[in-house]
């Protein structure tokens, strides 16, 4: 395939200290996924077939022994590095896009993901799992963006889109890297519009109509009382979802 082979002449540039048996074990893997979409371990090892010429018990363990190379989740950074200098390029203010969600198995882990959307899609730049009780842990979330801050290209200043399950110390730590945020809010979080009462936003929701309608300063939550920018909007979700009305809040 012309798209395997260009892909391990650029990862060859971009992770000049990867192993060569070890790359090729890694585009061997990435043939079999985009070929038969299917990323288990098992899954990877069965379909190398068509590129193999050992049995498929001996196609698996190499897959297995790929998965578990800590020599490779080593050069997971230069990877996303590489990644992040092809997806942003010059851009000062890309926006991305920050979300949690489940991992199949019973949810016993998440998937902490950092995307940017292109041409319909979401394409990833960074992402961490992490065990369910970790899932919105501040300290994880310290800990992505310090290591997603070493990932994007040198000047960067995102705007980081984030859904509702992300609270202020998330807004907090990408204002103090000089980073641009806007998230959503829902639930039983409160607002103030004046700076004394606060409401919980459902009520304010009441309000929202098809035109995009700026509320001015706005304290964030009772406990934090924490300043932003709002927005409300009643938007339309795709898919089988009803209207619904959107809060967004931000600082940029």
């Amino acid at each position: 395939m012309k798209a395997i082979k260009l892909l391990h002449k650029k990862l060859s540039a971009a992770c000049p200290d990867m192993h060569d048996m070890r790359l090729k074990a890694l585009l061997a893997g990435v043939t079999s996924a985009s070929t038969e979409h299917q990323v288990t371990v098992t899954g990877l090892g069965r379909n190398l077939k068509s590129c193999s010429k050992t049995h498929t018990k001996h196609d698996i363990k190499r897959m297995d022994r790929l998965i578990g190379n800590a020599y490779l989740h080593a050069e997971r950074k230069a990877i996303y590095q590489y990644l992040s200098k092809q997806l942003i390029g010059q851009q000062k203010h890309p926006v991305l896009i920050a979300d949690w969600s489940p991992l199949p198995g019973n949810e016993i882990f998440q998937l902490l993901r950092m995307s940017i959307p292109m041409g319909g899609r979401s394409l990833t730049l960074f992402e961490a799992c992490f065990k369910e009780k970790k899932l919105n842990n501040t300290q994880v979330h310290d800990l992505f963006l310090d290591e997603l801050e070493g990932i994007l290209p040198e000047g960067c200043q995102p705007i980081i889109l984030s859904d509702a399950i992300f609270k202020t110390l998330w807004f907090k730590t990408i204002e103090a890297k000089g980073w641009y945020w806007v998230g959503r809010v829902r639930g039983n979080v409160q607002l103030s519009l004046d700076g004394e009462t606060f409401k919980g936003c459902t009520h304010i929701m009441k309000q929202a109509t098809k035109k995009p309608t700026g509320l001015g300063t706005v304290l964030y939550s009772k406990s934090t009382r924490f300043p932003c920018q709002g927005v409300l909007y009643h938007g339309t979700e795709k898919g089988k979802h009803k209207k619904k009305a959107w809060r967004y809040f931000s600082r940029y």
